[in-house]
């Protein structure tokens, strides 16, 4: 019995196995991608609706390529905190949370409404 050919095969399915694991790489590089997008539009759509409102979340959240899924604006937990908004966006399946806080400027009016509202 002859061993000649026999490592054809063999390498064969090395190849195949190789580019079945690349292409778990390259699955595995978009989910990251799109939580890193999903993420970065959340945080933004927090950081413009404490800053702006709901309005400037939208089109901030937008504008990175998501969905603003729930907007919600609460009074700060501190005397110097004004607001907090909490916000959840979509990416394609990726679902991101953020908050952010908007604080009292020095020439902010201590009785003034939450968020200039």
């Amino acid at each position: 019995m002859s061993d000649e050919g026999s490592v054809l095969p063999l390498v064969a399915l090395w190849l195949m196995a190789l580019v079945v694991m690349a292409m778990g790489l390259v699955a595995g590089v978009d989910v990251v991608a799109d939580r890193t997008r999903a993420q970065a539009a959340a945080d933004a759509g927090a950081l413009a609706g404490a800053a702006e409102g709901r309005s400037a979340a939208e089109v901030v959240v937008g504008r990175n390529g998501a969905t603003l899924v729930s907007y919600r604006e609460r009074v700060g937990g501190s005397p110097e905190s004004l607001l907090v908004v909490d916000i959840v966006v979509r990416f394609d399946d990726v679902t991101a949370r953020a908050s952010a806080e908007r604080y009292r400027s020095t020439g902010d009016d201590p009785g003034s409404k939450p968020g200039g509202r």
